[in-house]
């Protein structure tokens, strides 16, 4: 019974891991930038979703809402998720950030992690911009 279950589970890693190494394979140039950018912002990313959530759940609070992790997508998206309410989440970005600032002794930092923050915050502080943009363009 346990070799059965050995082979069955060494079967599925191989097969995943064949897998795993396909959509590698399948991955453009642009594709590993964004992934390699997505992994430096992670945490305002992660921000940045937060507090699109934070504003849909206040504002809507309905089911069937998909969020995003990446800068190549929008941090939510749902049907009642308008201009007026991407825009008010994407404000409150640099108001986190000026908060974080604020709060921490952010100038004491070593230089390494001041850019690895200053890239987070980025994310936060575009936020509105990009929405705006988006709406522009249609």
């Amino acid at each position: 019974m346990t070799d059965t279950l050995t082979a069955d589970l060494r079967e599925w890693l191989r097969a995943e891991l064949e897998a795993d190494r396909q959509a590698a394979a399948d991955k453009s140039t642009a594709d590993w930038l964004i992934t390699l950018v997505d992994t430096i912002v992670a945490l305002g990313l992660l921000a940045r979703t937060m507090i699109h959530s934070v504003v849909y759940a206040v504002n809507h609070n309905e089911p069937d809402a998909e969020i995003g992790f990446s800068l190549a997508e929008a941090p939510l998206t749902a049907d009642c998720w308008r201009f007026v309410d991407r825009l008010q989440a994407a404000l409150l970005g640099p108001i986190v950030v000026a908060w974080v600032i604020e709060a921490h002794e952010v100038a004491a930092m070593p230089g390494a992690w001041l850019g690895v923050l200053a890239a987070n915050a980025a994310v936060l502080v575009v936020d509105p911009v990009a929405v705006v943009a988006q709406e522009v363009a249609g």
